[in-house]
């Protein structure tokens, strides 16, 4: 940050706090004046250090990046979800064992979805797909700076580094489609007055979509690549 703002670029979706990660960054062009937010997805496959805010007796604050948490569901069907269930209770029922001290407690189940072994499973009509759920309270974030940015500038963009799949079998961040949630945050951005959303992260070319007249590139691909080692 301080090498950036020495030589006077700009950086959105980053900063020594919560509150100025989530802040837009503006630039004046002749058209007229363009705003910047990014946010960057917090979960199995990405993470990072997440911006954080002094309240109470929290540690302080902490920079980081802005984050837009994810939990991941794995997708089987009711009878897989059944098979599971039955692995799962085996493993607990031997939790009253004399020599457990502190055992661990019986997960309440929700209809059609079940937790094992820190995985998560929900029921869905075909096994091995992933399904997303954004945090609330991240989610929200991202749509008050939308509302915000609009109200000081005329065109606001909406960017993201984006590497989740939509399959359990799809090579690491190689999928050409959109994962589930990312569709329903884009609509939701223009909703609240984004004109444009620009994702990357993913190596692969994803769909563009004209949603209520403004672009959504899902993912540009790869521009260059860095690698290291001897391969």
């Amino acid at each position: 940050m301080k090498w950036l703002d020495e030589a006077g670029i700009k950086r959105a979706g980053y900063g020594p706090n919560l509150s100025i990660a989530r802040q837009p960054v503006f630039q004046e062009l002749p058209q007229g004046r363009v705003a910047m937010v990014a946010a960057f997805p917090i979960g199995p496959v990405a993470s990072g250090p997440i911006a954080t805010n002094k309240q109470g007796n929290d540690v302080g604050e902490r920079p980081g990046m802005n984050p837009l948490r994810l939990t991941l569901w794995n997708t089987v069907t009711a009878e897989q979800l059944e098979q599971l269930k039955g692995i799962r209770d085996s493993i607990l029922a031997r939790r009253t064992e004399p020599d457990v001290a502190r055992p661990s407690d019986v997960p309440t189940d929700r209809p059609g979805r079940l937790q094992l072994l820190g995985k998560n499973y929900v029921v869905g009509p075909k096994p091995g797909e992933f399904r997303y759920e954004m945090n609330a309270g991240d989610l929200q974030a991202q749509l008050l700076a939308v509302r915000n940015a609009k109200e000081y500038a005329d065109f606001v963009i909406f960017t993201m580094h984006v590497h989740e799949n939509r399959y359990a079998f799809q090579a690491y961040s190689q999928d050409h489609y959109p994962p589930d949630y990312l569709v329903q945050l884009t609509h939701q951005l223009i909703d609240n007055g984004a004109d444009m959303y620009v994702g990357h992260g993913n190596h692969t070319m994803q769909g563009i979509e004209i949603y209520k007249g403004r672009p959504i590139f899902y993912n540009h691909g790869n521009f260059a690549v860095q690698r290291f080692g001897s391969d």
